[in-house]
């Protein structure tokens, strides 16, 4: 009995691994979104040089598909700032993101979904506490206390794809179809 119980503790050890691995590593969505979220923080570097300071908007998709904060800077000379993430990374992550990349100078808009603020959201989500760990940033989730934000870093649970998840890609792989939605252009 013991010789199973630790194989089978080994294999639900591996597998978790394993899952975390893709989550973070292989997981387009991921990838995408770690590149976006680097992104943005460069252009907030380039404003503050620019400009002195930043406006910074923190939301979901909607901030992120909805502000073109390059046309704003060029055409307007406001050193805007889109710093808007997926939704689905809960308000906590959202809005921490914003937080973690402004300075005391900056000025902040807070253009969070109304489901985001009405609707009953884990907190965090596992898309967020995936995207703190692919920024390897804790202050994103538990901008308020950081240890919070590393207890849940540390929760194997939220770094696991999801069946869910596992069936679409497999299902994208044999048609052929795109891994993501969106593409960083």
């Amino acid at each position: 009995m013991p010789r199973l119980t630790l194989l089978l503790l080994t294999i639900a050890l591996l597998a978790a691994v394993a899952g975390a691995t893709y989550a973070l590593r292989f997981n387009p969505e991921m990838d995408f979104w770690k590149e976006a979220a680097e992104r943005k923080l460069e252009w907030a570097d380039q404003m503050r040089v620019k400009h002195g300071r930043a406006i910074g908007i923190i939301g979901g998709s909607t901030t992120t598909f909805g502000i073109d904060a390059e046309i704003l800077e060029s055409e307007h000379g406001l050193p805007v700032v889109n710093l808007g993430l997926h939704a689905g990374m809960g308000p906590e992550v959202c809005s921490g993101f914003g937080f973690a990349a402004l300075r005391p100078s900056d000025t902040l808009i807070v253009s969070l979904e109304p489901s985001m603020l009405t609707e009953e959201i884990p907190k965090p989500t596992s898309l967020g506490v995936r995207m703190a760990w692919a920024l390897r940033n804790p202050e994103i989730i538990g901008w308020d206390d950081t240890t919070w934000g590393w207890q849940h870093m540390l929760n194997p649970a939220k770094l696991q794809p999801g069946g869910y998840h596992v069936i679409t890609m497999l299902g994208k792989l044999a048609l052929g179809h795109p891994l993501y939605r969106y593409h960083i252009s």
